[in-house]
């Protein structure tokens, strides 16, 4: 969810806990409109034991233009075949500074 109402951010971590998984994560983070559609596109690379925290609106800076059709609605879609990366979802309302948050994938 993307709107003037809401805002969406995601966690990842490369947790890297093996010996011989010390390698650095190469994360596909796609945008999806409701339809299915691909609308964008970003490579997020994670050092082994590393992370990041992102608005969706950094990674994807027209995000709300292209799910505007939508009414902010979409999916992301998060995909890693180097290595075993867990993600974190987060909704939040700004204006009643609430905060809702789940357990994308992973672990």
């Amino acid at each position: 969810i993307y709107n003037q109402q809401f805002q969406t951010s995601v966690g990842l971590v490369n947790p890297s806990g093996e010996k011989n998984c010390l390698r650095q994560s190469n994360t596909q983070v796609l945008l999806l409109n409701r339809n299915g559609e691909t609308i964008g596109e970003k490579i997020v690379q994670l050092p082994p034991n590393g992370s990041a925290w992102m608005d969706l609106k950094e990674w994807f800076p027209t995000i709300e233009e292209k799910l505007k059709p939508w009414n902010g609605m979409g999916t992301i879609k998060i995909r890693d075949k180097t290595c075993r990366v867990i993600g974190f979802h987060f909704v939040e309302d700004p204006q009643k500074t609430a905060l809702a948050g789940c357990h994308l994938f992973g672990g």
